[in-house]
């Protein structure tokens, strides 16, 4: 599955529970998720998203470690603008629910964070229709968003994990 942008953590395989985060969307042109993690853990680049990822969902391991331990996959795939207020548009959502099966189907996650309320409205559907636990995320790159809010929804998807066994 070479022709989806995913980051698949090196520990990932042998996690329990193997996690998806289910990001939203790339804008401003980055390298490939298999590159820019790696760079991002290393410092080479900043990014406010993934670190917010880490400090709430992964607060208990270093960052490494925890990136190491997931799979991170945007829901809708390509570039959708220049900035963070570049939205994705209704058919770019419809078009990746078309795609989201085969990226699952590959991963086999436990279960998937869905990041974004706007975007769990078109993969939550997928995530029910295939039987895979799942939680909804506020995103990290929310405006006036508290890392608290986060880690609740973190706390929130493990216990539906655990719930199902």
């Amino acid at each position: 599955m070479t022709d989806h942008n995913i980051w698949i953590g090196a520990a990932y395989q042998a996690s329990s529970p193997k996690v998806l985060i289910l990001g939203e969307s790339d804008y401003g042109g980055t390298d490939p998720l298999v590159t820019y993690v790696p760079q991002w853990l290393d410092k080479k680049h900043r990014d406010y998203s993934f670190a917010r990822i880490s400090n709430a969902f992964g607060s208990s391991l270093p960052r490494d470690k925890f990136w190491h331990q997931i799979a991170f996959y945007n829901f809708v795939p390509g570039m959708v603008g220049e900035s963070r207020n570049d939205r994705p548009t209704k058919s770019l959502y419809q078009r990746a629910q078309s795609v989201l099966p085969d990226v699952l189907n590959y991963l086999k996650p436990d279960g998937v964070l869905i990041l974004g309320i706007e975007q769990s409205e078109y993969s939550q559907p997928v995530l029910i229709e295939l039987g895979i636990a799942h939680a909804i995320s506020p995103h990290p790159a929310a405006r006036g968003l508290k890392n608290e809010r986060l880690t609740a929804a973190w706390d929130n998807f493990m216990q539906v994990l655990k719930a199902r066994g």
